[in-house]
C-alpha cells in the first residue's frame, strides 16, 4: 500500500519553462477537442498574477472552451468547459490560489460521470456531467494562452500531460510523487521539462503521438536548489501502466 500522504513530498522540478506574462506561450496540437473521457494535467508555479486572470493552458472561445485557469474574481484555479450541446461546466475549488508555489493541476472528464479538479492530488471540485463530449473549436492547444481575452500566464510550468481517459485517484496520486515516471496508458500528450528543444524553439512531445510544440517566446529555466526528495525511504505500488 501506499505510504500515508503526510510522510511523502512531491519531487519539484531542477528545469521549466517560464513565461513572462506578456506574450510568451506554446502552441501544440489539440488533442483534447471532441473527446468523451480526458485527463489534462499541469505543474506550475504562478510568479504573479498580477490581479488580472492567468490562462494555464486550453482555449476560451465560447461555446468552444476548454480552459485550466487562475481566475482573479475567485482568487482560484479553476476549470471551465463547454459540451457539444453548449453546456457549460466549471469545477470551481474549496481553496484559494496562490503565487510563488508549485502546485499540480489534474482535471478529468468523463461525460458519463463527472468534471473533477485535483489540486496536488486532493480532489478539490466536482461537477457532474450531462453526457456530451467535449466543444472546442481550434485545432491548436495554447499552453499559457486561450487565443482570446484571458492574460498570459506569469510563471513557469514544468510539464504537459494529456490522457484519453479519466485517470483514477490512486493513477493521480502516482504521477503527482513521480512526475519522472507517469501513468503510461492512455497518454497522448507529454511536454516534459527534460524536453525542452530550446535550439529549435519546440517543445518535444515524449510520447510517439508527435503533438510537439512550438515555442513562442517562453524560455527554458533551470533551478539551483536541489529537488524535494521524500523523507524516509519508502515502499510505494506502482499502478499499471
Amino acid at each position: 500500500m501506499p505510504l500515508a500522504r503526510s510522510r511523502l513530498l512531491p519531487k519539484l522540478p531542477w528545469k521549466a519553462m517560464y513565461f513572462d506574462g506578456q506574450d510568451d506561450y506554446v502552441e501544440t496540437s489539440n488533442v483534447i477537442r471532441g473527446r468523451d473521457k480526458v485527463s489534462v494535467e499541469v505543474f506550475v508555479y504562478a510568479e504573479s498574477f498580477d490581479g488580472i486572470d492567468r490562462t494555464v493552458l486550453g482555449q476560451w472561445n465560447s461555446p468552444e472552451t476548454f480552459l485550466i485557469w487562475y481566475d482573479v474574481g475567485d482568487n482560484k484555479w479553476e476549470v471551465i468547459i463547454n459540451d457539444s450541446a453548449g453546456n457549460v461546466l466549471k469545477a470551481v475549488p474549496d481553496i484559494y490560489a496562490k503565487e510563488k508555489e508549485w502546485v499540480h493541476l489534474l482535471c478529468t472528464y468523463d461525460k458519463d460521470n463527472e468534471l473533477l479538479l485535483y489540486i496536488n492530488a486532493e480532489l478539490r471540485a466536482h461537477t457532474k456531467s450531462l453526457g456530451n463530449p467535449i466543444n472546442m473549436g481550434k485545432e491548436y492547444l495554447g499552453i499559457g494562452f486561450d487565443y482570446s481575452i484571458h492574460n498570459y500566464f506569469h510563471g513557469y510550468i514544468a510539464f504537459v500531460r494529456v490522457y484519453d481517459r479519466a485517470l483514477t485517484d490512486s493513477e493521480i496520486e502516482w504521477n503527482y510523487y513521480h512526475p519522472d515516471d507517469p501513468v503510461r496508458s492512455g497518454l497522448v500528450l507529454w511536454l516534459h521539462y527534460d524536453s525542452i528543444d530550446e535550439e529549435n524553439n519546440i517543445w518535444r512531445d515524449k510520447t510517439a503521438n508527435g503533438n510537439n510544440g512550438t515555442i513562442y517566446g517562453a524560455t527554458p529555466a533551470e533551478f539551483t536548489k536541489p529537488p524535494i526528495r521524500k523523507l524516509t525511504p519508502s515502499r510505494t505500488l506502482s499502478p499499471e501502466r
